[in-house]
Order: structure tokens, then C-alpha cells, then sequence
């Protein structure tokens, strides 16, 4: 990625293929090793096509964490990107479609991220009913 691209002023990462024994108490002390945490917003459990040790599906989910500042979250992806846990690698982006589709000129990048907003939208009001 282009330099201009990842000097936007995000906070979010965007935290894919988080395994299911990975608590937010986890991901918090994780992810506070590289910088002050403010938010952690864990979204859907997905079993995907691996398989685990008993030859079936691995649950997974994602989250999205927020930092103090776009530097902090910048040093988390660079850091914390393909970090191995619980069996699986962690998949880590900022969370910010504009600037993956910019970057990328890929529609389906940006309708992937996309989905994963609206499924952390509707999942969160959900949980407000």
C-alpha cells in the first residue's frame, strides 16, 4: 500500500479469522501490547472450511478494535498481521473500505468490507432488542 493510502486518519482495525477460544478479555491484552486499546467490538461466530483436530469445522468471528490514534492502529497491522493463536492466523486490516478500494480499484474488496459493517449493524441491534 501507498504511503498516502495508510496516512488517513483511522483508528479501527479490522480483525478477521479470530478463533473462537479467543475471548475480548484476549484480544484486549493482544492488542494493547502495541498501543492504548479504547474499543473492542467482537462480531458473528462463522464456522469456516477448515477443520480442526476432531475433523470438523473451526468457528471463527472477527472484531473490530479501536486505537488512541491512526499510528497505533497502523503499527497493529503491520505487527499483529498473520499473528498464529489458537491454530488459526489472525487477518488484520484497517478498517476502511475507501482506502482498501482505492488502493486495490477492487469492488470486490469494498463489497466484502461492506458486508461486514452491515452484518456488525445488524447483529448489534439485535442485541439492543
Amino acid at each position: 500500500m501507498s504511503s498516502s493510502t495508510l496516512s488517513c486518519n483511522k483508528t479501527e482495525v479490522l480483525v478477521r479469522n479470530v478463533p473462537e477460544e479467543m475471548s475480548e478479555e484476549n484480544l484486549f491484552d493482544l492488542f494493547s501490547t502495541v498501543g492504548r486499546v479504547l474499543n473492542i467490538r467482537s462480531v458473528l461466530r462463522k464456522a469456516n472450511a477448515s477443520s480442526g483436530e476432531g475433523g470438523g469445522p473451526i468457528k471463527t468471528s472477527f472484531a473490530f478494535v479501536e486505537f488512541g490514534d491512526s499510528a497505533t492502529a497502523l503499527s497493529a497491522v503491520r505487527n499483529l498481521n498473520q499473528y498464529e493463536c489458537h491454530g488459526t492466523k489472525l487477518k488484520l486490516s484497517l478498517a476502511s473500505s475507501a482506502a482498501q478500494f482505492s488502493e486495490n480499484n477492487s469492488v470486490k474488496s469494498l463489497v466484502a468490507e461492506m458486508s461486514i459493517h452491515k452484518a456488525y449493524e445488524i447483529t448489534s441491534k439485535a442485541r439492543h432488542v
